[in-house]
């Protein structure tokens, strides 16, 4: 996580004293910060509550440009809802990517079947947007669909992986349609 490193060292600390700060393993924030370990909801919350910040705080926030009144009056800021649901896709799935060996290990099927749930509702957001939207809509129709294609391979590929290991080993077709990430779909 970037904005880790880029807070921590703000601050002037090493990985050492954030560890002693936050009560999170030294060796968990390197791997952390090198992109290596996912950290959970835990482990985030004692690293902001350390050094000050809001867990939202470790996420780039989208570039957007500086907000233009007149031109918000004119026109609608669905584009870039439009853009701003892919970036979150592309985040939760990678999070959850990183996060599904040890889910596996743990047999957390409850997880699995709480990303499937949340996954479904993002695409029901995601389609209400895009039929609202339409092409026509779009800042970057090009860049925009590249970005839709990549989460959609992104989400493919978790679903590979889901099946790989052994929380569903043995699943019914049934057990197994529940934690599939289905496509996001195209209005």
């Amino acid at each position: 996580m970037q904005e880790l490193t880029r807070i921590r060292s703000e601050q002037g600390w090493s990985q050492q004293r954030l560890a002693e700060e936050s009560g999170v393993n030294k060796a968990t924030i390197n791997q952390i910060e090198r992109g290596r370990r996912s950290p959970n909801v835990e482990t985030l919350e004692k690293l902001a509550a350390a050094l000050s910040v809001e867990v939202g705080d470790f996420f780039p926030k989208a570039q957007a440009p500086l907000p233009d009144f007149d031109r918000q009056r004119r026109e609608s800021r669905l584009p870039d809802v439009a853009d701003n649901l892919l970036v979150l896709a592309k985040h939760l799935l990678e999070t959850w990517t990183a996060e599904l060996p040890e889910r596996a290990q743990a047999d957390d099927d409850e997880w699995l079947g709480n990303i499937a749930a949340a996954w479904q509702v993002f695409g029901e957001i995601f389609y209400d947007v895009a039929k609202e939207l339409g092409p026509d809509g779009v800042h970057d129709l090009e860049a925009w669909f590249a970005m839709y294609m990549d989460v959609n391979t992104a989400a493919q590929n978790l679903n590979a992986a889901i099946f790989e290991h052994s929380i569903v080993a043995g699943a019914s077709s049934e057990e197994k349609a529940a934690v599939t990430l289905r496509p996001l779909v195209r209005a």
